[in-house]
């Protein structure tokens, strides 16, 4: 809050990482969902930018939850948060350092495949075929899609 008004103070991107259970019923926190988070993690940090910026970015840590939601056909998904804040102060209105940092992430995820809200086979097929360096995660197959929450956080 700033003299009694709420303010966005930072941006979240989730990543949601699909349960393969092969027929069986997911159990969350299981082995399975630990690939899907350790995927998607390898994925948030390919994502973020590189260089030292007045920006700060935070992975959520695994939960040990599968979460299912009509927005994306009740799929048991892993969740992984990127939270992308002002380095030094957390809590102040985020400025064109953010949203330059949002863009760029939202930009590295299309690069791969991923599509808010969707998920791209026929880009991912293409990207793997025509990919000169080997990437350090499974199959990107296990990431389904992005959303970014705006604001995402408010103070």
């Amino acid at each position: 809050m700033w003299n009694g008004t709420r303010i966005q103070t930072g941006f979240d991107v989730e990543l949601y990482g699909t349960h393969c259970c092969n027929g069986q019923r997911p159990t969350p926190g299981c082995e399975h969902c630990l690939e899907v988070y350790d995927a998607l993690q390898a994925i948030g940090l390919s994502i973020l930018p590189e260089e030292r910026r007045p920006s700060k970015y935070e992975l959520s840590p695994f939960d040990q939850s599968i979460r299912y939601s009509r927005m994306r056909k009740d799929r048991p998904d892993v969740l992984l948060t990127i939270t992308v804040s002002h380095r030094n102060h957390p809590m102040e209105w985020i400025d064109e350092c953010e949203v330059r940092c949002l863009n760029e992430i939202k930009q590295k995820l299309r690069d791969i495949g991923a599509e808010q809200r969707t998920w791209n086979r026929q880009k991912a097929k293409e990207l793997r075929k025509t990919e000169t360096c080997e990437l350090a995660y499974p199959d990107l197959g296990s990431l389904r899609g992005f959303h970014t929450a705006m604001p995402s956080r408010v103070s």
